[in-house]
C-alpha cells in the first residue's frame, strides 16, 4: 500500500513539474501562488509564499480594534510572490512600504518533489517566528528572516509574520476593554490560529509547531507560554526565546495611557468621551500619526490584561506549573547591552559619569536610590573585570535585562518538570557590526543572521559559516525533538546548571560552561525583579 502512495505522489510531482511553473496552495481563504527558490549548490527547492493576509486590514473603523480573520480572496488566486506592506513603525522611514494593511505572513516550505529524502505523506515540523523591535517597530519582511536555509538544510516549514506595533498595536485607549487593548498580541494569536488551520497544505504538521522569536519577539513568545496554563491547550508544542522573556523584568513599562492621551490631544481628539475620542483617532490620517511619533518620546506599551500578558513577577507561578507545558529553548548573547551605543549614539571612548547617571535615570524612572546602587555596581565591575566605564555599564545592563532573567526562567521551567535548554552566544565577527561601531562584541541581535544562516557572505570567515551551522542545527534539533534530545546537550536542571556556549572556546561547536561564571551577580538584581510588575519589552 505504501508503494502505491509513494508512486502516486511521484506522478503528482512529475505533473506539477510539467504543468505548474509556480507553486500553489489552497488555504481556507483561497488559492495562493508563490515562487520557488534554492540555495547555491543545493538540490532542494524551497517554495516561498509571501505576503499572505491572515486578517482583514485594520483600517478605518477597524483601526485600534482586535483583528478578524481574512475574508475569502474570491476566484482569482492571490499572488504571493512578494512581501506585503510592513506595519507602521515608531520612527518611520520614507519609501519603505509602510501601511496599516500589514497583517500578513510568509511561508517557506521544502518542495516535496525536490531532494528532501522524505516520504511526501509525512508532515514536517513547523517554526513560527515573531520579529523583535521593542514592540514599536520591526517586520518579518527582512532578508535576515528568510526561511530558505532552515527549510533547505533541516526540512522544516517556516512561518514569519507581521503584527501591529506602537500605537497601532498597543493604543491604551480608555474606550477599549482591557482584554481588547493588546492588539499586537491578539494579531499574533490570530496568526497562530491561521497556522493551525492551514499549515498542513504547505506540508507542515499543526501538532508540531514551535513558536520562537528574538528580543520583543522572544518576550511575545514567553507571554504566550505564560498565558496558556493547563487546562488550556496551546496552539504550539514548544517555545524558543532568543534574548528576551516576559516572566520577570528589570524595569516597568507602563507609559501607554499617558502617551495615548498626549497623542489624542495633539490630534485634537481629546476633551470628549473616551468613545468619541476613539472614533476621532480612528479617522486621523495614519501618516500624520506616524509623523508625530517619529522622534517623539511617546511609548505605547502593552497592559497586564490577564489574557495576553500577566502581572509580574510570574517566576514562582512558572515554577509551580502555571504555564503551558511545553519545552523551552532560551538563549542570550554575551554583550547584549553594547547595542545601546548605536541606539543612543554613544561615543564609547568618551563615555562619562554624567552620561551613566543620565542613562540610569532613564531606565529607572529617576529613582536616585536605584541609580546610586547600580552606579556602585558599575564601578565595582570596572575594578574587578578591568572594563572601561561604558563596557562595565553595558555588562550590568546585559545581566540585568537579559542574562539573569534567562537563568531564572530556565531554572523555573526545570523546577516545573518541563524540558528546558539554555544557551549563551559569545562570538563576534568583523562583517557583523552596526554602522559606526566595530567593537560591540556579541551585541543584542548580532546572532540573528547566525541562527537563520543569513549572515553577510561578504568577508565572512570559515569559522563564522561553521558556527552558524552549529547554531542553526541546535535550533532545528529543538524544533524537531523538543521532548527528547532537543538542541543536543544536557537540559537545565532545577539548580540552573548546564549552560551551553557558542564561541566561548573560540571554536565552532558547543561547550558547556560553569553557570556561575556567567550568572554570579544575578542575586544582586533580585530585589529589582521582585518589585517590577510589567515586562520591559
Amino acid at each position: 500500500m505504501k508503494s502505491a502512495i509513494y508512486f502516486t505522489s511521484f506522478l503528482l510531482c512529475v505533473a506539477a513539474a510539467r504543468d505548474t511553473p509556480r507553486p500553489t496552495a489552497v488555504v481556507d481563504a483561497g488559492t495562493v501562488v508563490g515562487v520557488a527558490t534554492s540555495l547555491p549548490s543545493s538540490k532542494v527547492t524551497v517554495n516561498k509564499f509571501l505576503g499572505i493576509p491572515y486578517a482583514e486590514p485594520p483600517v478605518g473603523s477597524r483601526r485600534f480594534l482586535p483583528p478578524t480573520p481574512h475574508a475569502p480572496f474570491g476566484k482569482k488566486p492571490l499572488d504571493a510572490s512578494q512581501w506585503g506592506h510592513i506595519c507602521h513603525q515608531q520612527d518611520s522611514v520614507e519609501n519603505v512600504g509602510e501601511s496599516e494593511d500589514c497583517l500578513t505572513l510568509n511561508v517557506y516550505t521544502p518542495d516535496t518533489c525536490s531532494g528532501t529524502r522524505r516520504p511526501p505523506t509525512t508532515k514536517r515540523s513547523v517554526l513560527v517566528w515573531f520579529h523583535g523591535g521593542n514592540l514599536q517597530a520591526g517586520s518579518s519582511h527582512i532578508a535576515t528572516l528568510d526561511g530558505t536555509s532552515f527549510a533547505t538544510n533541516h526540512d522544516i516549514v517556516v512561518v514569519t509574520l507581521n503584527y501591529r506595533v506602537n500605537v497601532f498595536g498597543f493604543p491604551n485607549s480608555p474606550a477599549l476593554p482591557l482584554t481588547k487593548t493588546n492588539l499586537g498580541f491578539l494579531d499574533q494569536r490570530l496568526a497562530l490560529d491561521w497556522v493551525q488551520r492551514n499549515i498542513h497544505v504547505f506540508g507542515g504538521d499543526p501538532k508540531k509547531v514551535t513558536i520562537a522569536g528574538e528580543s520583543s519577539g522572544a518576550s511575545s513568545v514567553d507571554r504566550l507560554v505564560d498565558t496558556f496554563p493547563p487546562p488550556l491547550i496551546p496552539p504550539f508544542r514548544a517555545a524558543g526565546e532568543s534574548s528576551g522573556q516576559a516572566t520577570v523584568s528589570a524595569f516597568d513599562r507602563n507609559s501607554g495611557p499617558a502617551s495615548w492621551a498626549a497623542l489624542a490631544s495633539t490630534l485634537g481628539c481629546n476633551n470628549t468621551s473616551p468613545q468619541v475620542e476613539l472614533v476621532c483617532m480612528q479617522a486621523a490620517d495614519a501618516r500624520t500619526i506616524n509623523t508625530l511619533l517619529t522622534g517623539s518620546t511617546l511609548d505605547f506599551s502593552p497592559v497586564n490584561d490577564g489574557v495576553t500578558q500577566v502581572e509580574l513577577p510570574y517566576i514562582a507561578k512558572r515554577a509551580a506549573g502555571a504555564a503551558a507545558k511545553v519545552p523551552l529553548y532560551i538563549g542570550t548573547s554575551a554583550q547584549e547591552g553594547t547595542v545601546l551605543a548605536s541606539v543612543y549614539g554613544v561615543d564609547i571612548a568618551n563615555f562619562n559619569e554624567d552620561q551613566l547617571v543620565q542613562f540610569l535615570s532613564i531606565f529607572t524612572g529617576g529613582n536616585k536610590e536605584v541609580v546610586d546602587q547600580f552606579t556602585a555596581l558599575v564601578h565595582s565591575i570596572m575594578q574587578t573585570d578591568g572594563l572601561s566605564l561604558f563596557y562595565a555599564a553595558t555588562q550590568v545592563y546585559t545581566e540585568l535585562v537579559y542574562q539573569c532573567p534567562a537563568k531564572l526562567v530556565s531554572q523555573a521551567v526545570a523546577q516545573s518538570g518541563v524540558p528546558v535548554w539554555r544557551s549563551y552566544q559569545n562570538a563576534s565577527f568583523p562583517n557583523i557590526h552596526l554602522p559606526g561601531y566595530t567593537e560591540l562584541g556579541a551585541y543584542h541581535t548580532a546572532d540573528l543572521g547566525l541562527i537563520w544562516g543569513t549572515y553577510p557572505t561578504e568577508n565572512a570567515t570559515l569559522a563564522e559559516a561553521k558556527l552558524s551551522k552549529t547554531i542553526q542545527a541546535s535550533w532545528a534539533g529543538f524544533i524537531k525533538d523538543p521532548w527528547g534530545a532537543g538542541p543536543g546537550w544536557d537540559r537545565v536542571d532545577s539548580n540552573g546548571n548546564n549552560l551551553a556556549c557558542f564561541g566561548c572556546d573560540g571554536g565552532t561547536g558547543v561547550t558547556l560552561i560553569d553557570e556561575p561564571k556567567a550568572d554570579a551577580r544575578c542575586p544582586y538584581y533580585q530585589l529589582t525583579y521582585d518589585t517590577t510588575k510589567s515586562p520591559y519589552f
